[in-house]
């Protein structure tokens, strides 16, 4: 993907000074149009667009392409407006793309169209829901085409017949004369045709947590006048205000032009990355005359690309911002905890140059069908309550489930967080994954104690306790002459000791429900006859699994259940011969 503007509002910041956030705002800043923290859909902001008497207010960012491809999020909170609106435009100097809100006299409806063209709809819109909006305006022939979905779904085209143009000027919010509330998150721009459509994806943020490797003397320092190093004081300390603000920032006060102090920026936990852009705020200790200093990307390639370099002779808070550079190999994670931020090569410190804040922005695509998701309740991730994200689902079964106690990450592309690594499901029931689930019937059944791997196309459902089931590909394998069948993987073998054991590709070491119990442990009544087990003395033995009844241990039957009471069901052939032969022995 080649994305040319990266917007999560993960800054905290609106503001045209410098150009590095946007370009132009209709309206007051913290009247009716502000980047807030309510407006937010993924981090920490968003953007907020709420004119409480009827007039524009927008953002506008300028651009340059005759094919724009672009997605956002957007949201009508509390109840739906009775006024029309324009929720997006895209703008040539003789046509637009427009986007916008029909009340439809209560059936509430987006369009979308070319300036005087036919209106395309989509309807039934729901209050307080984020919708998905990807668009390809094409005005690069002599029909301008606007292709476009909501949440994934193809519309109706819109089209216009009029002359080939140039788009340059993208706007977020109410484009016409209106009131109204609206909020936008999530913003990605292209002028590539095959980035459309964008898909779901999100922006975070990435703020200085930690130093880099700084090129110092005693000429750059904090705003306590204290020199700037990478152990005891490094540069992040002033660089990672959320907001953007002045309270603290690094400046260069003499020296070479090859000095510079380095950060690193937090990890992201994201594997799909579309792209990166790096924000900047600077000032100065006055606002003449120029001066000449810099603030750089280091990628992982080694290569710098400035994110500005020029007079930053300021006496209040500018703002630049850059694509990042796309290393050889491609974005992805390791590329982007690889970006390293500079701030120095000051030539001219008179005024002395001012650095305040720093942040990367990236662009990642949500993985389809994993995107964390609970059914109407107050289930909670890690503490924290969640809602229904749109049509991409790791689904709950309707109960008291909660994933608690770890922190699991950002669940993105992954089977609940559960693969090779660094995640875990401890502590708590285990829930469903569509299509592909890890989880327990009704009781307090868990994965604890290690990371497990990706489970695709079969479920493990494990008993009450802290069990682990080793290795990865998990199948039933019959122990010739033992009477029993034990779990293997990857070629070894993996006897379920002391625990209870899950369904494993659909067969069941099963028991009709009874007094037979696991060594060591009584496991609950598992539903439809799996594994069933109660307290009692009769139990199953070592870990071979072979189901103890009236004092003789018959063989597992795959596919069936071993009766618990009465005569057992008929084995398959040769193993009934055995068992019989081993009850003549203990009698």
């Amino acid at each position: 993907m080649t994305p040319i503007w990266i917007e999560g509002f993960e800054h905290g910041v609106l503001s045209t000074a410098g150009g590095g956030i946007v370009n132009a705002i209709s309206g007051t800043v913290g009247t009716n149009i502000a980047v807030t923290a309510d407006a937010k859909r993924t981090g920490g902001y968003g953007l907020r667009v709420y004119p409480a008497v009827s007039t524009l207010v927008n953002i506008t960012k300028n651009v340059t392409a005759t094919i724009l491809v672009g997605r956002f999020y957007v949201k009508l909170p509390s109840t739906l407006p009775t006024a029309d609106h324009q929720i997006a435009r895209a703008m040539t100097a003789s046509q637009q793309m427009i986007f916008g809100y029909n009340y439809n006299a209560g059936s509430p409806r987006f369009y979308m169209m070319v300036n005087a063209g036919t209106p395309r709809y989509f309807s039934g819109l729901a209050a307080d829901t984020w919708y998905r909006v990807d668009f390809r305006f094409d005005v690069s022939g002599a029909t301008s085409t606007i292709d476009w979905q909501i949440d994934g779904v193809d519309q109706t085209q819109a089209t216009r017949t009029v002359a080939a143009s140039s788009i340059t000027i993208f706007n977020l919010g109410i484009s016409i004369a209106a009131i109204g509330n609206v909020y936008y998150d999530d913003v990605v721009l292209s002028a590539t045709t095959g980035d459309y459509p964008i898909g779901a994806g999100a922006v975070v943020g990435l703020s200085p947590n930690a130093a880099g490797a700084s090129n110092l003397d005693t000429n750059i320092e904090d705003n306590g006048s204290v020199d700037v190093n990478d152990s005891t004081n490094p540069a992040n300390i002033e660089l990672d205000d959320v907001p953007f603000n002045g309270s603290d920032y690094i400046k260069q006060i003499g020296g070479a032009s090859t000095l510079y102090a380095a950060v690193a920026f937090a990890d992201t936990a994201e594997t799909t990355i579309h792209g990166a852009q790096a924000f900047l705020a600077y000032t100065s200790a006055a606002a003449s005359p120029a001066n000449s200093a810099s603030a750089k990307i280091y990628d992982e390639d080694g290569v710098e690309t400035d994110i500005f370099t020029g007079d930053m002779s300021e006496s209040s808070a500018f703002y630049k911002s850059v694509i990042c550079r796309t290393p050889t190999g491609g974005w992805d994670q390791a590329a982007v905890n690889a970006l390293q931020g500079r701030v120095g090569y000051a030539t001219d410190y008179a005024p002395v140059p001012y650095w305040q804040g720093l942040m990367i922005q990236v662009a990642y695509a949500e993985g389809a069908g994993y995107t964390l998701a609970v059914e109407p309740g107050s289930y909670a991730l890690s503490g924290q309550e969640v809602g229904i994200l749109a049509d991409h689902k790791i689904a709950m079964e309707v109960g008291d489930y909660a994933l608690g106690g770890l922190d699991v990450g950002t669940l993105l592309g992954r089977k609940l967080a559960i693969e090779v690594g660094d995640y875990v499901l401890t502590g708590q029931a285990a829930e469903f994954l569509r299509a592909a689930r890890i989880g327990a019937d009704g009781g307090t059944y868990i994965l604890s104690g290690l990371s497990a791997d990706v489970l695709f196309d079969r479920l493990i459902s494990l008993g009450a306790g802290a069990y682990v089931l080793a290795g990865q590909d998990v199948t039933l394998v019959y122990v010739p002459g033992g009477g029993a069948y034990i779990i293997t993987a990857d070629g070894g073998i993996y006897a379920v000791t002391g625990q209870g054991a899950g369904v494993l590709l659909g067969r069941r070491l099963a028991a009709e429900t009874g007094s037979h119990v696991i060594v060591g442990q009584a496991a609950d009544l598992l539903r439809d006859g799996r594994l069933a087990a109660e307290a009692g003395g009769v139990v199953l033995i070592g870990g071979d699994l072979g189901l103890v009844y009236s004092g003789v241990i018959p063989p597992v039957v795959i596919g069936r259940r071993q009766a618990a009471q009465g005569v057992p069901r008929r084995a398959p052939q040769g193993m009934a011969k055995r068992a019989a032969e081993a009850a003549r022995r203990t009698n």
